[in-house]
């Protein structure tokens, strides 16, 4: 039974409306949709039609996340993703009016070129759509994983003293403007679930981020998706030539796994914590897992001292951790 099918790690509507039809059907005749399913999918404005939205929102799905990064021209140029936000803006509007009740932007900080003016600028346009959800994510220049960043330099991205300043200055304009922070990354509605599950103590972070799913196994496939289950995780092969050639020989196409430790199962709900609650404290740990926090994690706590001396976080010398 399945409370959540998301597609992306990609650009599915890359696929016609028939090979997404074709998808969804092959996927659905053999799980169970639970009722209140949560059906989402990752879109590029660029390539996504409103036959696709059509078939789309036919198939149930009721959440779509727009790849949007940043609206100003120079710095879409040096990444080679020219996208007027007119576009963006038609897309969200056909699929509201289709009944989509949950639009997401994926908006990126530390851009080549941007500044703390066109990020205010990038906010302005995005704020005349007001998504749900928001994810600010933080760009990380890797090109030797990510070829098309070859196309400018380092010289060309913002100073660590601007992108902090940039990502300050996005927090406060989007809070300012009726937005929950949710855990590191995400911004919210008030009446969105991420903001409800926070409110009540429900938010989860796995593979897939921030979530108000809990207890549930995630299923991941194709080419280096990673599967959470129970106590241990899986990778698939990460080459789309090993993936097919286990798939098509009717074999796991799995890389590699790991099984969780007790430790591993401790330090991920403390770090679970941290990422969707903001706090944790030592009695926590103690009545959860029989640990002392202060004994067992002494070098993790050492080195969260130059984070405090920023205020970054608040520690007690009884050890309660909050994120600020």
């Amino acid at each position: 039974k399945v409370g959540q099918l998301h597609w992306g790690g990609g650009t599915p509507t890359h696929l016609t409306p028939p090979q997404l039809l074709r998808l969804f059907e092959s996927i659905t005749k053999h799980v169970e949709l639970l009722p209140d399913a949560e059906l989402g999918i990752e879109v590029d404005p660029r390539v996504t039609t409103v036959e696709q939205i059509d078939t789309l929102v036919a198939c149930g799905f009721n959440r779509l996340s727009l790849g949007v990064q940043d609206t100003s021209r120079r710095t879409q140029e040096a990444i080679h993703r020219i996208q007027p936000f007119e576009q963006t803006l038609a897309l969200t509007e056909a699929a509201r009016a289709r009944g989509v009740n949950g639009i997401n932007y994926d908006l990126i900080y530390g851009l080549p070129h941007q500044t703390v003016e066109s990020i205010d600028e990038t906010l302005d346009d995005v704020l005349i759509a007001r998504p749900d959800r928001i994810a600010l994510y933080g760009y990380a220049h890797v090109t030797w994983v990510a070829k098309q960043q070859r196309g400018f330099e380092r010289g060309d991205l913002p100073s660590p003293a601007r992108r902090l300043a940039i990502f300050r200055q996005a927090c406060e304009r989007l809070v300012g403007s009726g937005y929950r922070w949710i855990g590191m990354d995400h911004f919210a509605l008030p009446d969105d679930e991420l903001s409800e599950a926070l409110d009540g103590g429900t938010l989860r972070r796995n593979f897939m981020g921030y979530t108000t799913r809990a207890g549930t196994d995630v299923l991941a496939f194709g080419p280096s998706a990673i599967s959470q289950l129970g106590n241990a995780f899986a990778q698939a092969e990460k080459t789309l030539p090993e993936w097919s050639e286990k798939v098509f020989a009717d074999r796991l196409p799995t890389a590699r796994g790991h099984w969780l430790t007790e430790d591993d199962r401790a330090r991920s709900w403390v770090i679970g914590q941290v990422m969707c609650v903001g706090r944790v404290t030592a009695q926590d740990v103690l009545e959860r897992f029989g640990e002392s926090f202060l004994d067992d994690y002494v070098g993790c706590l050492d080195r969260l001292k130059p984070l405090a001396d920023d205020g970054l976080i608040e520690m007690s010398s009884g050890f309660d951790l909050t994120v600020r």
